[in-house]
């Protein structure tokens, strides 16, 4: 029988091979993981949107300052603004997570009221 070890999961020669572990569950009370009940109550992609918005937001706040520089890689920004522009967004979301872009592209500059305002 053939072995199914790519070489992109080989260890290099000399190296130990890494041990897998599964991370525990994110929950929240009764949710199987945080923000679950976002997802339930507006499914589909636009949720999804929500969703993510809300972890970008919790992850900066919960990122000490001086490390929010380079918190998130150099297009989301970006490709949240493509999300938001295939979903043809009702204008009063629009703008609030037009705020959650800028985040996105400068997380080291943000209009703290704004975002909360958002």
């Amino acid at each position: 029988m053939a072995s199914t070890a790519t070489s992109r999961n080989r260890p290099k020669p000399g190296t130990a091979p890494r041990r897998q572990r599964v991370p525990p569950a994110l929950t929240r009370g009764n949710e199987r993981f945080d923000g679950l009940g976002l997802l339930h109550e507006q499914p589909g992609d636009l949720g999804v949107v929500l969703w993510r918005s809300v972890r970008n937001v919790q992850l900066w706040a919960g990122t000490p300052a001086d490390r929010r520089a380079r918190l998130f890689a150099g297009e989301a920004g970006t490709r949240r603004a493509g999300d938001l522009a295939r979903l043809g967004l009702d204008p009063e979301l629009q703008g609030p997570l037009s705020v959650i872009v800028s985040l996105l592209d400068t997380p080291a500059r943000v209009d703290v009221p704004r975002l909360v305002n958002a």
